[in-house]
Order: C-alpha cells, then structure tokens, then sequence
C-alpha cells in the first residue's frame, strides 16, 4: 500500500505529491494489492529465506510490504505472522513549504525546500528542477449508465516557468518566483538520485 514520508521535526513540509497519493480522487483511500505469493519449506533448522521483488518504480510513491506466512500443521490448523517493511521510491525526499501560502499578483512568492534521506537525516547538495503550473478546474457534463447528468471536474495545469533550485550542506534550499496574475499555483519538485530513481515531491500557492 502506498506510504507517506513525514518528518515529525518539519511537520510543515509536504514529502510527496499528493496529486499521485489521491489520483484526483478525493474519495481514495490506500489498499493493500497482492505482490507476490508462494510455497516454501524451512530446512532441517527452521529457517527460511525469502527474496522479494522490491520494485516500486511503476508505483507513484514508495510502498509499504506486508509480509505474511502462514504454515499448516499436521493437524491442519493454521498458524500465521506477519510483518512490514518499507520500500522506498528513491535514497532521499523533497519536502516543500511555501512562506506563505496566500500570495499577490506581481509580488514575490517563497518556497522553502528540504531534503531528507530515509531515515530522515539530512541529505545534502541535491540539485532539482522546479515546474510552476496555473491549475485551472474545468468542469464537465457527462451521462451516467442510467441516463443521469453529474458535473465532472477535471484539473487542467498549464506550465508557467522552470526553474532550478539546490539544497545546501543542511539540507536546506529555497527559491522565489513572480505569479503574473491571480491564481491556483501548483508548484512540482522533481529529482534524480545517485541509482536514477525519480523523486517528485508538489505543493500549492494562491494568488
């Protein structure tokens, strides 16, 4: 199922984009999806090794692994454990923070950004890109089945300007950008690690 990176010491930054978490849908909610499953024997001690396939890199975010092995007696009753670990999209996260997150147009607007490894220590020196869209709602008439009319609303992003930001030995960045006009502002950090894992993290300004 799907995992969310937070940092209790910064709990102002957003570590993900959420857009991915919820996939426009405000009723998601995480699920657990079957990986993997299959038959093994312990040896002559009890032990067993497993070797997992890890890849999240089709996932929109790292995941947590529920691990569980059941085992059935020769009474046929069944005795189960479990236990979680957690996969992570990339060596290191993005956290973001606008300064403020109402803005006026012509005004500068401030985000500050953070990036953290894992275990949450600092991790140092990443360079990223940051993509400023105006988010627009566009809202549509559509059929269902039984012939009913609803209201679809759909977002409809369009790119304002890239800029390019990097944190410092703390780990720490920020960057300054004009919004033009008024507006809904949806601010995307994308980088890349050292194994090439893409690693994107987005928040969100009005104007």
């Amino acid at each position: 199922r799907d995992y969310i990176f937070h940092d209790p010491d910064n709990p102002w930054f957003v570590f993900t984009d959420y857009d991915l978490v919820y996939r426009e849908d405000p009723y998601y909610s995480p699920i657990d999806e079957p990986r993997a499953d299959g038959e093994a024997k312990t040896d002559g001690e009890g032990h067993l090794s497993l070797r997992l396939p890890a890849d999240v890199s089709t996932d929109s975010v790292s995941q947590t692994f529920t691990i569980e092995v059941t085992l059935t007696d020769e009474n046929n009753q069944e005795v189960s454990s479990r236990t979680e670990v957690i996969v992570h999209k990339g060596v290191f996260y993005i956290g973001l923070k606008p300064q403020s997150y109402v803005s006026q147009a012509g005004e500068p607007a401030s985000l500050d950004i953070l990036t953290l490894d894992s275990e949450r220590k600092v991790a140092p020196n990443v360079p990223m890109t940051v993509s400023i869209y105006e988010r627009e709602w566009v809202s549509v008439k559509e059929k269902d089945p039984e012939g009913e009319y609803y209201w679809r609303c759909e977002p409809e992003d369009t790119l304002v300007e890239t800029l390019a930001a990097r944190t410092d030995e703390d780990g720490e960045g920020s960057l300054t950008f004009v919004p033009a006009k008024s507006g809904n502002y949806r601010l995307v950090a994308e980088a890349i690690d050292a194994s090439g894992n893409s690693i994107r993290s987005a928040t969100y300004v009005w104007v």
